[in-house]
């Protein structure tokens, strides 16, 4: 069908079959000391982590200075070192770096470490330690550490060393040895278990040994994960696994998976000995190891600068350097001749990507040499969309609504949904969350006393990312204009003002921790539907499943799902409103400063916002908290909701208080006794 935005505005023609990429000095005049690792502050302030034990950090233009340096606590030999590192996502409210290192003894090491003075040094006496790990080699030491989507610490740890896992770590679950661990670095001491870890609910793991399977994994059978990232459109993680002697690897990594290593190498059955009945997960990309014998893990592309490389995975070999990409489709195509020492990628705050050289000390930027053409068209009227031909909805968009509507400053909304064909929704483990393929196009109509005033649009571009666009209507409602994506504007509307939002000010509610779509969830689409096309009614969920528009197609009807029920208590609207409206961003991940949990299913004394004292201000409430007990008036959270200007929640788009809201969480608080609820 025509109601479909496969480019984003300004793209160009060109195609990975005329791209020609290249390298250049990403920091000309500054030299490291066998960098091993590069990360961007949102700041845009640069660290390196040299090999040794330091790390460096500079401006783009600014001399390089010592921001840490613990090679008195770092052993480097073999494949040891300070091998990993990553900022707080909620730097620099949270002023943390956190540290992979081997110590002197050997053992795998990850600390926390505090700033000061803004990110120019972090305190070594500051040092908590979160993880210690003993090693029984020198060898296979992994040590990437990364902050995923949801906002936990993940850490990557190879099999123990020596060769052909002689211990048998990687089928052994009571060791944190070849596995992927994930931590909750921000409740419990040192750290908290996520409650969907595998094994979540056993005893933590010391000194990385477990009494019986570690909760801290995250998945296992990995013989020595060097390098691996998350896809910072879609949140896969994509991991290299180097082999032993006869094929490299790369995984997408998953919950609970186990990932084959000793009993597989590659896809391949090994010689060791091994129990061999378990369910293993092969990789997405094998290669032999003749000449090529440590895969270095690398990044999908997402940046804006090589338009053809998108939605491309680089990765490379440490030994011959050549990086290669691994294309949508399936295919393998070398995509830069490069020499040998690629130790690791890196990417920044604009997802341009980057390769570093441990042993010549050099940073390169990932830049394209030749194959851009002419710039592809993008409808500047909703008209020309192709989603409204005659300005009516086209037969492929599919009308839905939901259980418990978004404020939006008292207009009346029309919602459609249109996927491309043979493409198709999956959900979370739960059932609960959906995610969109490629294609998708999710649309809203605001309309105000019976005239349209802007229709919206969320897109899922070709790249893999998403993209949002609004039309204005014009004053006859004969067509509307896009908006430009960069600014917005406001525009009066009854005595009100109206906001047409920018595109940061829609990524601000479309997170990637709510898998940038906010509506289209199993509890707000169980309900009942009427279609135009033949005039009956539905529940929307058991229609999609019938037309088959879930990838894994439902063994339950709807009723059997999550719902927000029209005849729920007070308690159970008011945390379906504040799910509904605020946890896109108030979940873990969301990128706001405080760490409130807003979803539904949560229990109260679980979304930190129970009697909790406020860290974003007391708004002048003596002895306020977020949400106070039998007290609504000394309720940060109420507070929010029921002002206006720069304290205002949500933060973008709304100049009108929602009354009846405001009364629905105050009745729900002013009742609340406790923090024990379930809701």
């Amino acid at each position: 069908h025509d109601c479909y935005f496969p480019n984003r505005p300004g793209e160009t023609t060109s195609s990975v079959d005329d791209l020609e990429l290249g390298t250049v000095t990403a920091f000309p005049g500054k030299s490291f000391n066998n960098p091993v690792g590069l990360i961007q502050s949102p700041d845009n302030r640069w660290y390196v982590a040299e090999l040794p034990g330091r790390i460096r950090t500079f401006m783009q233009n600014g001399s390089v200075t010592t921001a840490l340096d613990i090679t008195d606590k770092t052993v480097m030999q073999a494949e040891q070192g300070l091998l990993g590192f990553a900022l707080h996502p909620q730097y620099p409210a949270k002023p943390w770096i956190f540290v992979s290192y081997t110590d002197l003894n050997g053992n795998s090491v990850i600390s926390r470490f505090t700033t000061h003075d803004n990110g120019l040094t972090f305190d070594r006496g500051s040092e908590k330690v979160i993880l210690r790990i003993e090693q029984p080699f020198d060898n296979h030491n992994g040590g990437n550490i990364m902050f995923g989507p949801d906002g936990y610490l993940y850490a990557g740890f190879g099999d123990g060393g020596s060769s052909n896992d002689p211990n048998g770590n990687g089928q052994n679950t009571s060791t944190l040895l070849a596995s992927i661990v994930r931590l909750d670095v921000d409740n419990g001491d040192p750290y908290a278990i996520p409650a969907d870890n595998p094994f979540a609910g056993n005893s933590k793991a010391v000194n990385g040994r477990c009494s019986g399977p570690c909760p801290e994994i995250f998945a296992w059978g990995v013989r020595n994960p060097w390098r691996w990232s998350f896809d910072r459109v879609t949140g896969k993680l994509w991991a290299g696994d180097v082999g032993q002697n006869a094929w490299e690897e790369i995984d997408i990594i998953e919950k609970g998976k186990n990932y084959g290593w000793r009993c597989k190498e590659g896809k391949h059955r090994t010689g060791n000995s091994c129990s061999g009945t378990a369910n293993f997960t092969d990789p997405i990309i094998e290669y032999p190891n003749t000449g090529y014998n440590a895969v270095t893990g690398g990044y999908v592309y997402r940046g804006k600068a090589i338009p053809a490389l998108r939605g491309i995975y680089l990765y490379s070999d440490y030994v011959i350097g050549t990086i290669k990409g691994y294309l949508p489709n399936g295919s393998i195509k070398n995509m830069i001749e490069n020499g040998p020492y690629v130790v690791s990628f890196a990417e920044d705050n604009d997802g341009e990507l980057y390769i570093l050289d441990v042993w010549h000390g050099t940073i390169k930027k990932i830049v394209a040499r030749s194959g851009a053409h002419s710039v592809l068209p993008f409808p500047q009227k909703l008209s020309e969309t192709g989603c409204f031909p005659g300005l009516q909805p086209s037969p492929a968009l599919i009308p839905y609504n939901v259980n418990v509507l978004l404020w939006s400053d008292n207009l009346t909304k029309r919602r459609w949904l249109a996927l491309q064909d043979g493409t198709k929704i999956e959900m979370d483990s739960d059932k609960r969350q959906w995610i969109f393929p490629i294609g998708t196009v999710l649309i809203k109509e605001f309309s105000f006393e019976g005239k349209k005033i802007e229709t919206r649009f969320l897109v899922r571009h070709d790249d893999g990312g998403w993209g949002t666009y609004t039309y204005k209507w014009n004053d006859d409602n004969t067509d509307a204009d896009l908006v430009d994506a960069t600014s917005g504007l406001n525009k009066d509307i009854g005595g009100q003002v109206w906001t047409f939002p920018s595109a940061s000010q829609c990524f601000g509610c479309h997170t990637p921790a709510a898998n940038y779509v906010l509506g289209p969830e199993t509890a707000q689409m169980n309900l009942s539907q009427t279609y135009p096309s033949t005039g009956r009614s539905a529940n929307q969920i058991d229609t999609y499943n019938h037309i088959g528009l879930f990838a894994q197609p439902l063994e339950t009807l709807a009723e059997k799902l999550d719902k927000f029920e029209e005849n729920a208590t007070t308690a159970e609207k008011a945390r379906h409103y504040l799910h509904s409206n605020c946890s896109g961003c108030h979940m873990p991940g969301g990128g706001t400063p405080v760490s409130m949990d807003l979803r539904y299913f949560k229990p109260l004394s679980e979304t930190k916002t129970c009697n909790q004292t406020p860290s974003a201000g007391t708004m002048g409430l003596a002895g306020a908290k977020i949400i106070k007990p039998g007290d609504a008036d000394h309720s940060v959270l109420l507070y929010r909701m029921n002002t206006l200007g720069e304290a205002r929640m949500p933060p973008y788009g709304s100049h009108v208080v929602d009354q009846q809201a405001v009364k629905l969480i105050r009745d729900w608080i002013d009742n609340l006794k406790d923090c024990n609820s379930s809701r």
